[in-house]
């Protein structure tokens, strides 16, 4: 404790403010750990209260809350409770807590008699929990004991109730977090299996206990924590707080989201180094992750334990109509699933009984049989797991679980599924540093498993498909097995893709007993971006990539199988991975590839030929024959793949403008469907700019590009371009662009000019506060495909996202006469990957080697990394690697 004489009784809260980051700078330099700062500073203001306050006033101060506990992170609120006697008569605010005020420091206070403080806690929940933790500062030990009496004694007529409402309060602010333990940007203090769940354990044993019997911080009572288990919690709880005090250090503030900016510094902060090639904030992430999943799993448990402390005597209900169905010494008790463990002679065959249970029932596990499984999976390995009896009793899990989302997280967080899965083993807890993912890759595996349950079962109305509930039934096992492999190609980087292949076939293999089976699930994991990546990255009516990915495919089984798995992937993949306008190319890719591989190529015509047709006819109903003209021409020189890009109202927005806008005049029009995405159609007379200027106006406008097409289209004698966007509000993760009459009446006029050859002088917007993108590092790669379409050059631009990244390229790309004639942009976050089909002004597939790097070198400039040219990853045709 620093010595607090230096600091006069006349001084204001200037020195005091001085003295506390003095004193903080000298903890954190000396490098302690987190919650050892949190002590020494809550010390430290015992400290300064014992020095401020004027003994002679009467009072008592009580430190409550989180500083009742005897820790203060550097920008947390210093609760107390000031008791006055009954016979004080002047129960002002006392002086010292306006010293405390001009310091800075956030203080809530309450005044109260022992008395009036009782009914307080009984009028607030929140008010009462604060108070279990009260402990004097400074005052009479008198006014103390007769505050914890009257306290002691509330508590113990509303135990019950009170478990039951902290309870539904841990539950609702899960649900308002997402009810995610591994959100990305994890809260640390409210979060799940934060410090708040942490300390919701400790008043819950408090209460149940008695404050007065129970000291601090501890839990003795025998059954409610073993031994070991209070070993996990401090250390869990000394970790957690560390991440807090450094914290609020970096940010100097009061604000415990663990923001992407601070990961690296509190990274290196806590001692997390680069290490065997895995980056240190990745090894951090990891770490936190694993540890707030125990300290969720540890509340769960002890908040089940307490629960069935309160149950009445032990009561079995019959859900089946033999028990025998749950296993040999399985029972349920009072609504839970619970193994006899001293009749259990091997372990391995209870626990697949319990899995069994929670399965069919949808029943939680009690707390000792939790114990049970989590006591004996640490002792499993892959070997002794993997056994012809396991394999079969897993399938058979599997095949017969209600829902495998809930099956799958229990065994996962008692052990059981990452040492029976090896590859799911290897990355739970691991998370992505970047923007895309919104949780770890555990948790996105276990979402998508969610989805097959709701395609399975048809409980999501955009899901509720006769075909996809057909193919998910008739393939349950091995598209679970895929999804829950879905990441290991990311684990084995050492390995080939055919090491990867035969590896994923031998252990699926031995788990489904089908070698069929077993190469289905090798090809979906290794091939889970094709679909995908195909609909957000290439004009999916183009027959050669039609026919490219025809072939890849092979058989019509591998289609279905990977069209079910792609779903599901993607309706968790991250932030802005599924959208309607991608959700409508994937099915269309996959309803032509399916008459690619069933009935060949002259189908695949005749299908875009009619779905054309039935699409023109319906324009041509709201708009008019006679108005059709100038549209048919455009869809005769485009051909199905304008499909791609209008829906029903740009169709008949767009006819309606080559309609009725004069010879040699230009036009625009624009609206905001109901999922939020700007639709914007320019049409005028054509020049290598055109598309540029639209982009750059978007950009400039607060909006971002994530679907374009730019067409020519000889109109009589006249050249005249269309140009149409889809853009969402520009943000990470971008937002609804939602219109005002003010802004859709502007933002016509410029695009108006625009179409008129009067672009407004565009400039770039600088980034907003909320624009994270520049904090990752992304390398920029050049993909050039020249046979990917029969009539173009197919250019990707994968780089760092950044306001107006369109514009910048498509801008360069003018400046030496290209034409873009289509263009996709699909974003992951901060990085971003543009698709061109380019073509040399007017109209002329580009094959020339020189003008191939003309147009390389044009993008590098672009990029801003002409003095890295080198560096720069070029490839060629088809190459994804």
């Amino acid at each position: 404790m620093p010595d607090l004489s230096v600091i006069s009784a006349v001084t204001t809260g200037a020195a005091l403010k001085a003295h506390w980051f003095d004193y903080q700078r000298k903890l954190f330099s000396s490098k302690a750990e987190g919650w050892r700062i949190a002590s020494r500073l809550a010390a430290l203001m015992d400290g300064y209260i014992r020095h401020l306050c004027d003994t002679d006033e009467g009072l008592t101060v009580l430190a409550v809350g989180g500083y009742g506990q005897g820790r203060l992170a550097p920008y947390s609120d210093v609760d107390l409770l000031i008791l006055y006697s009954d016979h004080v008569e002047n129960k002002d605010i006392p002086h010292f807590l306006y010293t405390l005020w001009d310091a800075g420091f956030t203080v809530s206070h309450a005044l109260h008699t022992p008395q009036s403080a009782i009914k307080a806690a009984r009028e607030n929940i929140q008010t009462c929990t604060s108070f279990i933790d009260a402990r004097r500062v400074m005052g009479s030990s008198h006014l103390e004991e007769d505050f914890i009496s009257a306290l002691d004694a509330y508590r113990s007529t509303t135990v019950s109730a009170f478990i039951d409402a902290k309870l539904q309060e841990q539950a609702d602010r899960h649900a308002q977090a997402d009810n995610s333990i591994y959100a990305i940007e994890p809260d640390v203090k409210d979060g799940r299996g934060g410090i708040r769940d942490l300390q919701t354990l400790h008043w819950l044993k408090r209460y149940q206990s008695g404050i007065r019997n129970e000291k601090q911080g501890k839990f003795d009572s025998p059954g409610f924590l073993s031994s070991r288990e209070k070993r996990r919690l401090k250390k869990i709880g000394e970790f957690l707080w560390s991440v807090r005090v450094h914290l609020h250090d970096l940010i100097k503030r009061a604000d415990d989201r663990l923001y992407f900016p601070l990961q690296s510094d509190l990274a290196k902060r806590m001692g997390f180094l680069t290490s065997t090639g895995e980056p240190h904030i990745d090894r951090f992430l990891r770490y936190y992750f694993l540890t707030v999943q125990e300290a969720g799993r540890l509340s769960e448990l002890s908040a089940a334990r307490l629960a069935e402390f309160f149950e009445p005597d032990e009561k079995v209900t019959q859900d089946f109509e033999e028990l025998e169905d749950l296993g040999e010494n399985i029972r349920i008790i009072n609504g839970r699933l619970s193994v006899e463990v001293e009749k259990v002679q091997e372990p391995i065959p209870a626990i697949l009984d319990l899995f069994h249970g929670v399965a069919t029932t949808g029943l939680d596990i009690d707390s000792s049989s939790f114990s049970f499984v989590l006591r004996h999976s640490r002792r499993l390995n892959y070997r002794n797991l993997h056994n012809r009896y396991t394999a079969d009793r897993l399938s058979d899990l599997v095949e017969n679980a209600v829902y495998l989302e809930k099956l799958f997280r229990l065994m996962t967080e008692a052990g059981f599924l990452g040492r029976m899965i090896p590859a799911f083993g290897a990355v739970i807890g691991k998370a992505e540093y970047g923007l895309f993912r919104r949780f770890t890759l555990d948790d996105h595996i276990l979402r998508s498993i969610g989805v097959l349950d709701n395609i399975y079962h048809g409980t999501d109305e955009e899901l509720d498909s006769e075909d996809l509930r057909e193919i998910a039934q008739m393939y349950r096992i091995p598209l679970a097995m895929a999804l829950l492999l879905q990441e290991m190609p990311s684990t084995l980087k050492n390995l080939g893709l055919t090491q990867i292949r035969k590896r994923i076939e031998r252990r699926v293999g031995f788990l489904l007993d089908s070698p069929a089976r077993a190469k289905l699930v090798a090809f979906a994991v290794l091939e889970s971006a094709l679909l995908m990546r195909t609909a957000s990255r290439r004009d999916v009516t183009d027959a050669h990539t039609i026919k490219s990915v025809a072939a890849r495919l092979g058989t019509r089984e591998r289609l279905d199988f990977l069209s079910v798995f792609t779903i599901c992937r993607q309706r968790v993949a991250g932030v802005g991975s599924w959208d309607e306008y991608h959700h409508r190319e994937v099915n269309l890719l996959v309803d032509v590839l399916g008459l690619q591989l069933g009935q060949g190529e002259s189908a695949v015509t005749h299908y875009l030929e009619m779905r054309t047709m039935r699409l023109r006819e319906d324009v041509a109903k709201a708009v008019g024959q006679d108005k059709m003209s100038a549209f048919d021409q455009l869809l005769k020189e485009t051909g199905p793949s304008l499909w791609s890009s209008l829906d029903y109202e740009s169709g008949v927005r767009l006819a309606q403008l080559m309609a009725e806008t004069g010879e040699g005049d230009g036009a625009a029009s624009l609206y905001a469907d109901d999922d939020g995405i700007l639709h914007i159609l320019v049409y005028g007379n054509d020049r290598p700019t055109l598309f540029s200027d639209c982009t750059g106006l978007v950009a400039m406008s607060g909006g971002t590009v994530f679907g374009a097409a730019g067409y020519a289209v000889n109109v009589g004698q006249i050249r005249r371009g269309v140009v149409l966007l889809q853009v969402n509000r520009a943000g990470t993760p971008p937002g609804p662009f939602t219109l005002d009459p003010f802004e859709e009446d502007r933002l016509l006029k410029i695009f108006q000019s625009a179409a008129n050859g009067k672009s407004p002088d565009i400039r770039m917007p600088e980034r907003t506060i909320n624009d994270r993108r520049a904090l990752f590092n992304v390398k920029p790669v050049i993909r050039i495909d020249e046979a990917a379409s029969e009539d173009a050059l197919v250019v990707e631009v994968e780089a760092l996202d950044r306001p107006g990244l369109l514009y910048i390229l498509s801008s360069e790309m003018a400046k030496i006469g290209i034409e873009i004639i289509f263009a996709l942009v699909a974003t992951y976050g901060h990085r971003a990957v543009d698709t061109f089909y380019l073509r040399d002004y007017p109209g002329y597939k580009i094959s020339d080697p020189r003008r191939i790097e003309v147009i390389r070198r044009q993008i590098v400039r672009a990029l801003g990394e002409e003095d890295d040219l080198e560096d720069i990853s070029i490839l060629k045709a088809n190459d994804d690697s």
